[in-house]
């Protein structure tokens, strides 16, 4: 049973992604007492509606959950995948436990952990990163074709690689080409960016890049690919346990 003393965990899955992404890490969570959600994001999309959706919506679906339960005095911890950090960072804005105090608030966001996410600056959107052989565009859409199956997945047994590609859905190409209006950088909460060495989809250089981004970060370094929470769901269980506890 979940401990209403410990904070909320929120999973941010990455594009392409969906909540499933977390099916081997939620668990682990919950076994050591964390009430566990995974939001299903509007811009990765199996049936390709809102082809106009972008991060703003998607932050809309995790705040509609949120806000009422800071209200009530619920803190969380948000961790983002990949493109998930920019929904992250998007949600802790204004919305820290220490923003929220200031206002007479209770509850907020304690701190965010990032596992091979994307951390961009004011302005800066996904092109720079979107343009690969892994990507096919249909319309509105971005595809991630065949070859993401190594890019994703790398050092995952074949039939788990299966499953996962089987789960991806498209991502609307509005959410790679808005920019963003807010910044990491005006964040005053603990972070942590967990880096993993062996990642094809955001090289080790783009990650070290995007933590330079968060200040006071605190980074870890793994030995694994892309999808970590898949490949090691233990040891990025036991990450996110510490940083919450």
């Amino acid at each position: 049973m979940a401990s209403s003393d410990l904070p909320l965990l929120a999973l941010l899955h990455g594009a392409w992604h969906q909540a499933s992404s977390f099916d081997k890490l939620r668990p682990l969570l919950e076994e050591q007492g964390f009430e566990v959600i995974c939001p299903a994001f509007i811009s990765s999309n199996k049936t390709k509606q809102n082809p106009q959706a972008t991060h703003l919506d998607d932050i809309a679906v995790v705040n509609e959950i949120l806000l009422p339960l800071f209200d009530q005095g619920r803190e969380v911890v948000l961790v983002g995948h990949s493109y998930g950090g920019i929904p992250a960072v998007g949600i802790a804005q204004g919305q820290s436990i220490e923003d929220r105090a200031t206002l007479g608030k209770k509850g907020g966001v304690r701190a965010i952990v990032f596992l091979s996410a994307v951390i961009l600056p004011q302005g800066g959107n996904l092109l720079p990163i979107a343009e690969r052989d892994f990507i096919s565009i249909e319309g509105d859409w971005a595809i991630a074709n065949d070859g993401a199956r190594e890019v994703f997945y790398n050092g995952l047994p074949e039939s788990e690689v299966d499953e996962m590609m089987s789960q991806l859905v498209p991502f609307s190409l509005a959410c790679i080409k808005t920019p963003i209006d807010y910044s990491a950088g005006d964040l005053k909460i603990p972070m942590t960016y967990v880096l993993a060495e062996l990642d094809q989809a955001l090289v080790p250089p783009f990650q070290e890049a995007f933590a330079a981004g968060a200040p006071d970060v605190k980074m870890i370094r793994i030995q694994t690919g892309h999808s970590s929470m898949l490949a090691m769901p233990k040891e990025i269980s036991e990450i996110i346990v510490k940083v919450a506890a």
